[in-house]
């Protein structure tokens, strides 16, 4: 057995594009690399450093008011590695036709589909375990209902977050049925004809997704598409479904440092040196001469953590 490189012969973005799902988990909670593979992401408690307030005035002669900082190790991280493989043989490769070999082949690109896929399901398990009482809730009138207000919702409980906690969202995740719902919306409809010129259509994902972005005042609007699991038991007939269902989650997105008032990140780990990196899981190829075949394996480490969790909120059964 012999392990090498993994080079992508056959192996485009416009290959992993079209055939693969968009996942949003990595946008909604960045990922902050690390060295190590367990720790700490050190934080400062701003509510008793830059929050509170006391008599910063001074008479001459005097030294300034000190503020004790602390750093707090709360948020601790163990980087799980995962990984899967993909076999090909010499003889798929040899036999498939000139359409199929570059998928016969392309065993990178699946792998990596299949982790991504993966951490997607885990990081919606995760929202749904984390973000518990008064931080769920599901619109008493649902949003493709005809009466149902979206906008209204979702801003509503923006405003309360931010008056509350200091933190403002400022990043919604979404399935792209929902999104269609959204926008399929009779309050939403009528937003849109006061914000898009004359004329103008939002058509496209992306195009509607900045548009509720705008309607919402956020940054950005994230949209799973394609995010679909089988839910059957092996052997029996498949019964597909979407990761995120109706789930709607909010949250503040931005740099993870020191003081950030992210929601949460993805830490990763990069682990071994072996192999190269595609969208940041390591592939390798391990090849077995005993069988006239090659492994095609991707490797990821990594933990997904909240941190300023209070900016998030999940919203629930969304649809009727």
């Amino acid at each position: 057995m012999s392990t090498r490189l993994y080079t992508p012969r056959f192996l485009t973005g416009t290959s992993v594009s079209r055939a693969m799902g968009r996942y949003i988990a990595a946008q909604l909670f960045p990922i902050r690399t690390t060295q190590r593979q367990a720790g700490f992401l050190a934080e400062i408690d701003k509510a008793d450093t830059m929050l509170r307030m006391v008599d910063y005035s001074m008479n001459p002669g005097t030294t300034a008011p000190k503020v004790a900082v602390e750093l707090s190790r709360d948020n601790t991280f163990y980087c799980q590695k995962y990984g899967v493989s993909y076999p090909v043989t010499d003889e798929m490769v040899a036999n498939a036709d000139e359409e199929a070999r570059e998928l016969v082949t392309n065993g990178g690109a699946w792998t990596v589909e299949i982790l991504k896929r993966h951490r997607e399901k885990q990081f919606v398990d995760f929202l749904a375990a984390a973000f518990t009482g008064n931080q769920t809730s599901s619109p008493s009138t649902k949003w493709n209902n005809s009466n149902g207000t979206p906008i209204p919702d979702i801003r509503g409980k923006a405003r309360e977050i931010s008056s509350e906690y200091g933190v403002r969202p400022n990043a919604l995740g979404l399935d792209v049925s929902t999104l269609d719902a959204i926008m399929e919306n009779d309050d939403t409809k009528d937003r849109i004809i006061q914000t898009l010129p004359p004329g103008q259509q939002a058509n496209g994902i992306e195009q509607q997704a900045q548009i509720l972005a705008t309607l919402l005042g956020f940054d950005s609007v994230f949209v799973a598409e394609g995010a679909v699991i089988n839910t059957a038991a092996e052997g029996q007939t498949k019964s597909l479904s979407t990761i995120w269902g109706e789930n709607v989650f909010m949250c503040r997105v931005e740099p993870i440092r020191i003081g950030t008032q992210a929601t949460g990140c993805h830490v990763a780990w990069n682990g071994t040196t072996t192999g190269g990196i595609i969208e940041g899981f390591r592939v390798k190829e391990v090849r077995h001469e005993d069988t006239d075949s090659t492994d095609v394996e991707a490797r990821a480490y990594y933990d997904q953590l909240g941190l300023q969790t209070e900016g998030g909120h999940l919203f629930t059964n969304t649809l009727e």
